[in-house]
């Protein structure tokens, strides 16, 4: 992540890294139930999606 946002303000991208604490690897795949934080999964993705919309939009 410390790459990606490296690279997003090289590009004059304005980025926010977010940490859920606590959370491990695979925490937004409920697929892995010993560590799926839905809450967390939940505000990540809505994050990713936004930054995506913003940056990235699509045609």
């Amino acid at each position: 992540m410390r790459e990606f946002e490296s690279a997003a303000r090289r590009a004059a991208t304005p980025v926010t890294l977010v940490s859920y604490p606590g959370a491990e690897h695979g925490f937004n795949l409920a697929i892995h139930a010993n560590r799926y934080r839905a809450g967390d999964a939940a505000d990540a993705w809505e994050r990713a999606k936004s930054f995506l919309l913003k940056h990235h939009p699509l045609p």
